[in-house]
């Protein structure tokens, strides 16, 4: 009977300790929301390295477990003051030790304290839009705009950033999807990359047409159709 083993505990927690290993759409997704809201810290005493995600929407964080085959406890921070300022909703994060996945995702271009500096990745072509599409379900919107010398509703779709490199980066990579467009602008809470009504016509296609429901943020999805059906049937016209 082999050694091996013997004395030792069952792993508390289970996961896909190599899931950003190796490139596929699931895995673009996650990285995208993982460069928008999550971050990582170096290996310290009695850790290995953490990978660390979080969100006010829970059903978002359990398609991440869903992927990742993750069993880890969900931390939850409940409403109410915090800080300075006041949750509105609580606040459920994922944290996972594991010194494979910090080293895979700082191969990916991830680093501790992001916010600043991080770079686009080097994302395959047939994984850009599902990277793009993560990245936007976590740091980005689409709205409607009523400008006075336009007679229907237009769109703007947004995406937020701290780090200049990656915000110019945004355009570009839209561009290779057949994007045309796209603006950026420094605003006095980070870089915001912004595109028009078609360019934000097109990005929907791009994010949506061929997307399993369980590869992107429901919320996120909903406001987007709901922003193009208020510029299809504006209020007071037959639809």
């Amino acid at each position: 009977m082999s050694r091996e083993g013997i004395g030792r505990r069952p792993p508390l927690y289970r996961c896909n300790w190599r899931f950003f290993a190796t490139w596929s759409r699931p895995m673009a997704w996650i990285l995208g929301l993982w460069f928008a809201d999550g971050n990582i810290a170096p290996r310290r005493r009695g850790y290995s390295g953490v990978a660390r995600i979080g969100f006010c929407d829970k059903p978002l964080l359990d398609l991440i477990q869903y992927h990742l085959e993750s069993n880890h406890r969900q931390e939850i921070r409940p409403a109410g003051p915090c800080g300075n300022t006041s949750r509105r909703h609580p606040f459920y994060s994922l944290k996972i030790s594991s010194r494979a996945m910090y080293d895979d995702l700082c191969a990916l271009g991830l680093r501790p304290h992001k916010s600043l500096t991080m770079q686009f990745p080097a994302v395959p072509l047939e994984y850009l839009a599902d990277f793009l599409r993560g990245y936007w379900d976590g740091d980005g919107t689409v709205y409607v705009t009523h400008p006075k010398n336009k007679i229907t509703p237009q769109l703007r779709c947004d995406f937020k950033t701290g780090s200049e490199d990656f915000a110019r980066s945004i355009v570009p990579q839209f561009h290779r999807l057949g994007v045309q467009g796209g603006s950026l602008i420094n605003t006095p809470t980070g870089w915001l990359v912004y595109f028009g009504t078609c360019d934000a016509e097109r990005i929907f296609h791009i994010f949506y047409d061929d997307c399993p429901p369980d590869m992107r943020c429901q919320t996120k999805y909903q406001k987007f159709v709901k922003c193009l059906q208020a510029r299809s049937f504006p209020p007071g016209s037959r639809g």
